[in-house]
């Protein structure tokens, strides 16, 4: 075997000689020959198309593509919860607002409870509420505002009644006494010293004070100390307003009593009123001849003051 016919040995490197590129005889000129250039090979590959949602050819291990495989299914899930939710607000949304603007929701009736000195019709006129206006559109306190400013109103309420009414709940002022015009008319002084109103049916009846320094007017409001002497005046016992001929309420609060037979009773500033009643009612109860009553002073509440005139 020759050298160069044998395969080397031990690792030895085999060195490939390039093939002789390929000679191009011309018939015409069979003398010349014309070395070809090398071309390189074209390949054609066929045409693959490529699946997103195919699974790879590799081999998996199937925990790992179990879990691939549920989260695509989470994934769907869950945008499909999406697509329902918007959708189930966008049909709410324009079903409210069918509903806000349609003539279900108007008001058709208004509802008042606890007038008695002021009609419902006054009540409602107040408040400016109207039959038709849109019931979510109310401003409540506005209207409460507006019914509190009539003189007769303590306390006010109002509040929707779904799906079409309005309640207004209305806490008047109690009478108290009767105060005079300069024309003679008679005006209910109710509590906290305001003026409500003209004195009409058992009203006619309250006792008739006079007020210095002040003009009756309604809706006018006495100073606190007046207010408060005022309300001594509606809190007298019976064996005091059967006696009283008219009562006087000074600039300063003061009260002052006359008696129908003779004499006064002086009741001072709104202080100590529990014992000043008490002790009025125990003296003219039959303890004190009225007959000569000069002066009643009770305005150091623990130590009365008894003058006579015979």
């Amino acid at each position: 075997m020759n050298d160069d016919d044998s395969a080397p040995r031990g690792g030895g490197v085999v060195q490939l000689e390039a093939p002789d590129p390929p000679v191009i005889i011309d018939p015409a000129q069979p003398d010349q020959r014309v070395v070809a250039e090398t071309v390189a090979p074209v390949i054609l590959l066929p045409h693959v198309v490529v699946d997103a949602e195919a699974e790879p050819l590799l081999r998996i291990e199937p925990r790992l593509r179990a879990r691939r495989i549920e989260a695509r299914r989470t994934a769907r899930r869950h945008r499909r919860r999406i697509f329902i939710t918007i959708g189930t607000v966008v049909v709410l949304v324009g079903t409210l607002a069918g509903l806000l603007y349609s003539p279900v929701l108007d008001v058709d009736r208004i509802e008042v409870a606890g007038a008695h000195h002021l009609s419902e019709a006054q009540v409602v006129a107040a408040s400016g509420i109207g039959i038709g206006e849109r019931l979510y559109d109310l401003d409540l306190d506005i209207a409460r505002r507006r019914i509190a400013r009539l003189p007769w109103i303590r306390r006010v309420r109002v509040e929707r009644r779904w799906p079409d009414g309005v309640r207004i709940r209305v806490s008047e002022r109690k009478p108290l006494v009767a105060v005079a015009t300069e024309g003679g008319q008679r005006l209910v002084v109710a509590t906290g010293g305001v003026v409500v109103g003209p004195a009409k049916g058992f009203e006619a009846g309250l006792a008739l004070v006079g007020i210095e320094g002040f003009s009756p007017r309604v809706g006018a409001r006495l100073d606190p100390d007046q207010a408060r002497s005022a309300e001594v005046v509606s809190a007298l016992p019976q064996v005091v307003t059967a006696a009283m001929a008219d009562a006087t309420i000074s600039a300063e609060g003061e009260l002052t009593v006359k008696l129908t037979s003779s004499g006064e009773v002086w009741f001072g500033r709104p202080e100590d009123l529990s014992w000043k009643l008490s002790t009025v009612e125990s003296l003219l109860g039959g303890k004190v001849v009225l007959g000569c009553l000069g002066r009643m002073d009770l305005r150091i509440a623990t130590a009365p003051v008894i003058s006579r005139t015979c």
